[in-house]
């Protein structure tokens, strides 16, 4: 299964070491240059890659981003989603 993770600070990055225990692909994506590439995540086995590619390919999006005006509408009606 592939996995993307929206944003790896520390949430994220906690996420992702429990997704990768599990065997699966994670694709991830940086809000801020803080938090991508996340060095912890890239020894994981992460790959970055651009928001609409990981909406493209990932099964499952897990989102840990604040609530706020720049990320009110990050994932919106125009995401394109596999299948």
């Amino acid at each position: 299964m592939t996995v993307g993770v929206i944003d790896t600070g520390k949430i994220g990055e906690c996420f992702t070491r429990i997704a990768a225990g599990f065997g699966t692909e994670l694709l991830c994506w940086g809000l801020t240059p803080e938090s991508a590439p996340n060095p912890t995540c890239l020894d994981l086995g992460t790959h970055y890659t651009e928001l609409p590619e990981l909406l493209t390919h990932a099964y499952l999006v897990i989102v840990h981003v604040p609530l706020l005006p720049a990320t009110h509408d990050l994932i919106d009606g125009a995401a394109r989603w596999p299948g």
